[in-house]
């Protein structure tokens, strides 16, 4: 391969806010998009880049059949790659996509849009979260729309207009769009969808949030404009939401959204870099001990590379070692290796798919303060 071909390789694998695994040796990375100039270019759906983490090469593979839409949330579940709505040139989606990717070194993929799901499917979203747990989906939050009757009967606690707008999607007219805080699950055993009733203290609306998963708890955190940064969990299991109360007396990350969380035992995470809510591109690296609820600044061996929205990934190995695939606003990707002693350079299995901008929606990364009262709704009866 010669340089002007390197140079090309390397600049197509430039990207923010995609998805990457890891299954065996090898790092997967999908979708996400590119700046250039100031605008946003959303790259290819039809591809998938695979890396060898033992040589360090990279490969191109195509995807055939019907591709997602752009600006999604991705997870794997038993070899499988779950895409479930983004923006499509119209507006947002709401559908689920999936491809078999267990053959590791198939040159042929194709993706398969699933159509015959039960239960009702939620509501066209961006900016969502995502967590694995028991063959499940189950997703958290983001960037949604509703119906006015919806609107009406949902709790401003858990949705916040942000915009009201003419909209029809299939056969559904919408009209508030907004951040939410809902928990909706899709199993991938038997194709349906379900919406739990959850207990506790919820997370404020939001989106753009990061999250991870340890033993049978989702963590979710960020998203949201404060001060510092907030953690919740959600028992996967009863359903119920825990707030942590994190001592005054200690330091804590600055409010962030677009950023990672990788779980690196069974009750630590790493929180890295993001988009701080002082608009700052965010370079430091913290843990968070679920046991004893407290946050300890971590020494970061890249702090010369503040990004947002990354991926990275926890490796477990012999020697402890983390990979990260690691975009930057400033157009660099590149994949670094560390030790269990060092940092992880970025973190979360999970990619939220967070766009900045998608058709004419919602501009802001996480809800403001400005958003937090829910605009009321028209008086005239338009119950769809």
């Amino acid at each position: 391969m010669d340089a002007a071909e390197r140079s090309a390789e390397l600049s197509r694998l430039e990207r923010s806010s995609h998805t990457a695994f890891i299954e065996g040796s090898t790092l997967y990375v999908w979708g996400g998009y590119q700046v250039a100039g100031r605008q946003d270019v959303m790259l290819p759906t039809d591809e998938l880049w695979l890396c060898d983490l033992d040589s360090g090469a990279w490969e191109w593979r195509k995807i055939s059949g019907d591709a997602p839409p752009a600006g999604f949330c991705g997870a794997r579940v038993n070899g499988e790659l779950y895409v479930f709505a983004g923006c499509e040139p119209e507006g947002y989606a709401s559908e689920m996509f999936s491809v078999d990717l267990c053959s590791e070194r198939s040159t042929s993929y194709s993706w398969r849009k699933l159509t015959d799901t039960k239960g009702t499917t939620p509501s066209p979203r961006n900016k969502h979260s995502c967590w694995v747990h028991r063959d499940r989906l189950i997703f958290f939050g983001g960037y949604s729309c509703k119906t006015i009757g919806e609107v009406r009967n949902t709790s401003t606690s858990n949705f916040v207009v942000e915009e009201m707008s003419w909209t029809t999607i299939g056969n559904a007219l919408f009209r508030c769009w907004g951040w939410s805080n809902e928990v909706t699950v899709f199993d991938t055993t038997t194709a349906t969808w379900s919406t739990p009733e959850t207990q506790g203290p919820a997370p404020a609306p939001r989106g753009c949030s990061a999250s991870a998963v340890l033993g049978n708890k989702g963590y979710v955190s960020g998203g949201v404009e404060k001060a510092e940064l907030d953690m919740f969990c959600l028992d996967l299991d009863t359903w119920t939401w825990t707030q942590f109360d994190v001592s005054p007396s200690r330091p804590s990350p600055l409010g962030r959204s677009m950023f990672t969380v990788t779980p690196t035992s069974d009750h630590t995470l790493f929180v890295y870099g993001g988009l701080g809510t002082d608009g700052n591109t965010l370079n430091d690296a913290w843990q968070f001990d679920t046991q004893t609820k407290e946050w300890n600044k971590m020494p970061n061996p890249h702090e010369d590379k503040p990004r947002w929205p990354s991926s990275g990934l926890h490796q477990k190995t012999t020697a402890e070692t983390c990979w990260c695939f690691r975009p930057s606003r400033t157009r660099s990707s590149d994949c670094v290796k560390t030790s269990s002693a060092e940092t992880p350079s970025a973190s979360g299995s999970v990619s939220a798919g967070c766009r900045r901008r998608c058709t004419r929606k919602s501009t802001s990364a996480f809800p403001s303060s400005a958003t937090r009262s829910r605009r009321s709704p028209p008086e005239e009866d338009e119950s769809f």
